[in-house]
């Protein structure tokens, strides 16, 4: 392991040069969830590398969204296969590259999604380029990077791609936002969006007021009802976002809708959180109002697991190895594809990326020297496992 070890340093510090290039590279690439030939441009480059790298790399095409990259690289031995995880996406507008452009200041990298997570991307990259450079070949190794992950794959089936592509893997490791206090995370929250439309019956406020039916008094009910389902204890929580209604002040408005994001930390959690908003959208709390609901599921939750907790261990070890500061647990009420992969069974770590702040702001930023230590560890660590 310490021949490897060395070796694995050696290239990624010899590689600097080329791995911030890449980094400027993929963030001048602008790759908004909406800007499918951004994202597709950038699927087609990460394509070429990964094929040059020796990988049977697959691009799955959707007519919404952006492309995703389906990568194999086979082993020499029974070992169970390692999984890598990423988007290309971002949560950033066409034109946000001009007002936030790739800069470094002070040992910092701006630009939008130089954080999230196209430095990731690159750490992950030249970990594989490092793992080839030593003749590393043992375990199968899996690469998967979606094209629309900022907006819960509503563009694909890319859930349950990712959950059958992982399934079976020793590991699989997302290159998602590394914290800034070193730690992973082994455990993150699921997300389900509602919309709730409330119909009632419009008339002029100042001559009729008494025989409509206020379409936004219905819905400023339920949106109190839904809040009160909050449960802190059970890790539930409900958030009214976007409310909308009206047209007028002195007409009684006949539609008004909220948009609500709840997280949830157990997929058991899931049937009795869509039971308790359908039964507050059939009650009518003015008469004669009338409510509908709908849902989208946006991530699963990826709950901790003893083997997500025994890979963290294992990483802390390396950790020790490269002479980094031992990692602790980390959880996130924020949602990612890391969940997919634990609902297959598979030990797995978040936040695997370059680290920093300020996700999905103009303000975002992330650690240069993060860049290097990430790449390093995700390669030392797939050693490591080789020889569990």
């Amino acid at each position: 392991m310490g021949k490897f070890l060395n070796e694995i340093e050696q290239f990624i510090d010899g590689n600097r040069d080329n791995m911030m290039r890449m980094w400027e590279e993929f963030v001048k690439i602008e790759t908004g969830s909406n800007d499918k030939a951004g994202i597709d441009q950038l699927a087609g480059r990460i394509e070429e590398i990964l094929d040059h790298e020796g990988f049977e790399t697959e691009v799955r095409h959707f007519d919404n969204g952006g492309n995703s990259i389906f990568a194999t690289k086979k082993g020499t031995t029974n070992k169970k296969p390692i999984c890598l995880i990423g988007h290309m996406d971002t949560v950033f507008s066409k034109g946000a590259l001009e007002k936030n452009p790739f800069k470094i200041e002070d040992g910092k990298v701006f630009g939008p999604g130089a954080l999230d997570m196209k430095g990731g991307i690159v750490a992950a990259i030249f970990a594989l380029r490092a793992l080839n450079k030593i003749g590393y070949d043992e375990r199968e190794i899996r690469v998967v990077f979606s094209g629309d992950e900022e907006v819960g794959h509503k563009y694909s089936e890319t859930h349950d791609d990712i959950m059958a592509y992982s399934r079976g893997c020793e590991a699989a490791f997302n290159m998602e936002t590394g914290a800034m206090n070193d730690g992973f995370l082994t455990g993150r929250k699921g997300s389900v969006v509602f919309k709730i439309e409330s119909y009632g019956k419009a008339v002029h406020s100042g001559i009729d007021h008494k025989s409509g039916i206020s379409a936004i008094l219905e819905i400023a009910h339920k949106t109190i009802e839904i809040e009160k389902l909050t449960d802190y204890e059970k890790g539930i929580t409900f958030n009214v976002g976007v409310i909308q209604g009206g047209d007028k002040s002195n007409i009684r408005p006949d539609y008004a809708t909220i948009e609500v994001d709840c997280r949830f930390t157990k997929l058991s959690h899931l049937e009795e959180i869509i039971n308790a908003v359908n039964a507050i959208t059939g009650t009518s709390y003015v008469d004669g109002a009338k409510s509908t609901a709908s849902h989208r599921l946006g991530f699963y939750p990826m709950e901790v697991t003893e083997g997500n907790i025994r890979l963290l261990n294992t990483v802390g070890e390396v950790c020790e190895m490269l002479g980094l500061k031992k990692p602790q647990a980390n959880y996130s009420g924020g949602s990612s594809d890391s969940s997919n992969s634990v609902r297959a069974g598979v030990p797995t770590l978040c936040g695997f990326g370059v680290k920093g702040e300020f996700n999905h702001t103009l303000q975002e930023y992330a650690l240069m020297e993060s860049l290097f230590e990430r790449s390093k560890l995700l390669a030392a660590t797939i050693t490591i496992l080789s020889d569990i």
